[in-house]
């Protein structure tokens, strides 16, 4: 509930999902799917240093474990590694590619692309996940930040308004702390641009992609 922003507030169905997960691990120290979930709980949190020792751990358990790469490659491209991140979401998609994890694979890179300024390729990964998807909160969130960043601002604007109306808890600013946790950090820099750009008043002029900070 947490991850997937379905939620108004995180906080406690995180704090329940860490008490159950700490208990498996303290148990069963050698269960790659506890460590897997762990990490994604340090993700939602905003943490993706923790979150990113918890997928390597996972993975040293279970090496075939293709969650925990793509995971993993989503935590790089948090910490602002993004080249890296790819890396790992491609291997995931090859090692298991009708995984049911597929549509957020697709969506991670479609991050990573923005975050490397590939804002085309971004909207083409992002497209192909909600194919798969058509909901993911997350997914649709990236999409906006790509399209406004790609200089689609009327496009990034409707579907922004289309997902606000789905998830009404998901308003103003708080988008973007939901979707970054209350941590700055390296990632999401051009995310953060677009999203922002989106959520400007509409009578704000707009900067074009190449006048934004960093690109």
């Amino acid at each position: 509930m947490a991850l997937q922003l379905r939620v108004p507030d995180p906080v406690p169905y995180l704090a329940k999902a860490d008490a159950i997960l700490q208990q498996v691990i303290e148990q069963h120290p050698n269960t790659s799917e506890a460590h897997h979930y762990l990490g994604l709980v340090h993700v939602t949190r905003g943490q993706p240093e923790k979150a990113a020792r918890s997928f390597e751990r996972a993975i040293e358990i279970n090496s075939s474990c293709a969650p925990c790469y793509g995971q993993l490659g989503r935590a790089l491209v948090r910490m602002g590694r993004p080249a890296e991140g790819l890396e790992h979401l491609h291997y995931a998609m090859r090692l298991s590619p009708r995984d049911p994890s597929m549509p957020n694979w697709l969506g991670m890179a479609g991050g990573a692309e923005l975050e490397l300024e590939h804002y085309d390729k971004a909207i083409e990964y992002l497209d192909r996940a909600l194919a798969f998807d058509a909901g993911q909160p997350r997914i649709l969130l990236v999409l906006v930040g790509a399209h406004a960043l790609a200089g689609n601002i009327s496009e990034a604007r409707a579907k922004l308004a289309r997902l606000q109306k789905t998830q009404p808890h998901l308003t103003g600013e708080q988008l973007v702390t939901r979707f970054f946790g209350k941590e700055d950090g390296p990632g999401w820099l051009h995310l953060r641009e677009g999203l922002r750009l989106a959520l400007a008043p509409t009578s704000q002029p707009q900067p074009r992609p190449s006048e934004v900070p960093g690109t």
